[in-house]
């Protein structure tokens, strides 16, 4: 009796941890938008392509890049709701390239100190969450596919050893 009991406990705390999952795609489609500033520098630019890229091999759903959206299902790349997200996550001043990855209701906030910050908080987010990973510099790549990408809520954090990477 007290495994049925145990059991059921279990299945319920189960059921109620998936309850808050993040639904990025479903059966290759998606609500999400990814969303960077109108002004976005480069490097901010390049992160959200990336992030584009990979997600569309990864799911096949279509993440457009927008620069204004409706509705709260975004992926907040370098924007300011996503440095006030994480923020709220690490009061913490970061260190130059230090990268954080939060979700916040139906927002992902990735958002990075320095010129590169927001790529590595992306490439972050694709190793860590997605899978991905990258071999060579000559494109051998394994990028998962998975047609459903959920996860719980994320507060992930990349702190540098060195101040300088490249």
């Amino acid at each position: 009796m007290k495994k049925i009991v145990l059991a059921a406990v279990l299945a319920l705390v189960s059921a109620v941890a998936r309850a808050g999952d993040i639904v990025l795609a479903e059966n290759s489609a998606t609500e999400y938008k990814i969303v960077i500033n109108a002004s976005a520098p480069l490097p901010v630019q390049f992160a959200a392509e990336e992030l584009q890229t990979f997600l569309k091999e990864s799911t096949g759903a279509e993440f457009p890049i927008v620069t204004e959206a409706s509705g709260t299902k975004t992926i907040e790349v370098g924007t300011e709701k996503a440095r006030a997200i994480v923020a709220a996550a690490y009061p913490r001043p970061f260190k130059i390239e230090t990268s954080a990855v939060v979700t916040d209701g139906d927002t992902l906030a990735i958002w990075g100190a320095g010129e590169s910050g927001a790529a590595y908080g992306v490439y972050q987010f694709l190793e860590r969450v997605v899978g991905c990973r990258w071999y060579t510099i000559m494109g051998e790549n394994l990028v998962p596919k998975r047609p459903t990408l959920k996860f719980a809520d994320l507060k992930l954090i990349e702190r540098p050893k060195l101040d300088y990477r490249m």
